[in-house]
């Protein structure tokens, strides 16, 4: 009786333990659902002075005239980079610690004692800002994102209030400042991105040392990086699942926009708004192609592999897969920032820039196209897209025929005359207008060798302030998926 005893004893004590380890990460902290995510980090306004009216937001917002650069820019470069890159794949995500703001808890990763301690072995010699801004200009760029700080907390600029960053790493040179001296030097925008949280500082989101430590920390770090490299076009936020108080948004745009006057700020700086439609200049879809119809304007971020961090082993998107997202991005109605990870040493991954050079090759042959346009009166659908530019519409065939499909496809017809239409690309034959809509004939051979073939009408009348007309079902060709 004594011995089973014991052993129920045992097995109940082998039980609890079992059930606590179940409830307890590797690292220490205890497991916690999305919600418990969400109401640890959830820390009220500081005063009702933080919150916003519609008509608060409004005031936010760029006029179409600061706009209108961003519109006609059509494509540009994101690039992720830290000193991260000697450790994961993953920027930020892969750090196995405290994600104040993220929507899940980490539940492995690289251990933050490890990931923390990876600046200061980062030194990569072969960094060369004016090689980095040539090659993004010669893949057709007309701006680019830096990731002055990540979620991760590390600065690669030479920050006023910590010592987490770039000049105390063995390279010891303000990454940014060499960027923004290159970028402005040969003629390119510039956007910095910032992420709001930051999950290596101890005072983030923390109840009684945000607003007082943490918010002052951040604010401090802004003002430095709009006040010490010149122009910045532009910045990307990156709050998470935030509330837009935690960083005072009512009150911390209006003063960005008097540090640099006409930037442009994109929508991820907080939730809980008015009018959730109205957060930022533009919308920033994710790893896909923007809606076909979107009320307002747009910039898909999409990686050329399958991670935002340097990935050795990934596969890359070919010269023809950025093609296609650069057309259906502007025939959607928005821009494309193609993310970039360079490696350990400073320099973008050769066969990716190999990749973007050929891009770059199509957008200087046909970026007529594409620069400068918007959106086509036509919607897209599964044969293509269409950009407009004055009296001019710009038809992307994308869809390829069968070995036994008649080379036709019919569009709707139009509500003005068509004086003329002409071919960028080999393969079309002529086209024709008939009760049932416009017939555009193609030689199958050379047309279906073409990543995009392109005819371009002109017309008697701009279609610019015309309703879109719905073309087959109007849906994109397809999710957007990796595809190397």
């Amino acid at each position: 009786m004594k011995t089973k005893l014991i052993i129920f004893i045992l097995s109940i004590f082998t039980i609890s333990n079992l059930m606590a380890q179940s409830d307890t990460l590797a690292n220490g902290q205890p497991k916690l659902t999305k919600k418990q995510m969400k109401e640890k980090w959830a820390i009220p306004p500081q005063s009702k002075d933080q919150l916003m009216t519609e008509e608060d937001q409004k005031a936010l917002l760029a006029t179409p005239e600061e706009m209108q650069w961003f519109e006609d820019a059509k494509f540009g470069v994101f690039i992720h980079w830290g000193p991260a890159v000697a450790v994961t794949t993953t920027l930020s995500w892969g750090r196995f610690g405290e994600r104040p703001a993220a929507g899940k808890q980490a539940r492995n990763g690289v251990p933050t004692q490890i990931y923390d301690s990876a600046y200061k072995e980062f030194n990569p010699v072969n960094f060369d800002a004016d090689r980095w801004v040539k090659q993004m200009k010669s893949w057709g760029a007309k701006y680019f994102t830096f990731t002055t700080k990540h979620h991760d907390g590390f600065c690669m600029f030479d920050a006023p209030n910590t010592n987490y960053d770039i000049m105390h790493t063995p390279f010891k040179r303000d990454i940014a400042k060499e960027l923004a001296d290159a970028a402005h030097k040969y003629g390119i925008k510039i956007f910095w991105y910032y992420s709001q949280p930051d999950w290596h500082n101890p005072n983030c989101l923390r109840e009684g040392k945000h607003y007082e430590e943490y918010l002052p920390y951040m604010k401090e770090q802004l003002h430095w990086l709009l006040t010490h490299y010149g122009k910045i076009d532009g910045i990307f936020f990156d709050g998470l699942g935030s509330k837009y108080w935690n960083w005072d948004i009512k009150h911390l745009i209006p003063w960005m926009k008097e540090l640099q006057p006409g930037i442009l700020i994109n929508p991820r700086y907080g939730f809980g708004l008015p009018n959730m439609a109205l957060r930022g200049d533009y919308d920033t879809p994710e790893q896909g192609v923007g809606p076909i119809d979107a009320p307002r304007y747009w910039e898909s971020c999409i990686t050329v592999t399958d991670k935002w961090l340097y990935n050795p082993k990934g596969p890359i998107k070919s010269t023809n897969n950025m093609i296609s997202l650069v057309v259906q991005s502007v025939g959607n109605g928005g821009n494309l920032l193609l993310n970039f990870g360079p490696n350990d040493k400073g320099e973008f991954v050769a066969e990716e820039a190999k990749q973007a050079e050929g891009l770059g090759k199509w957008l200087k042959k046909y970026g007529e196209s594409i620069y400068g346009t918007r959106r086509g009166i036509y919607i897209s659908g599964d044969w293509g897209t269409a950009t407009q530019k004055g009296n001019k519409l710009y038809l992307h065939f994308l869809k390829k025929f069968a070995d036994d499909a008649e080379a036709v496809i019919i569009l709707p017809k139009l509500p003005m005359k068509i004086n003329s239409a002409k071919a960028l690309t080999d393969g079309f034959v002529k086209y024709k207008v008939n009760a049932d809509g416009i017939n555009f004939y193609f030689d199958k051979n050379p047309y279906n060798k073409n990543v995009d073939n392109i005819v371009v009408l002109d017309l008697a009348k701009s279609p610019k302030d015309l309703e879109r007309i719905p073309t087959w079902n109007a849906k994109a060709m397809k999710s957007i998926e990796f595809k190397a």
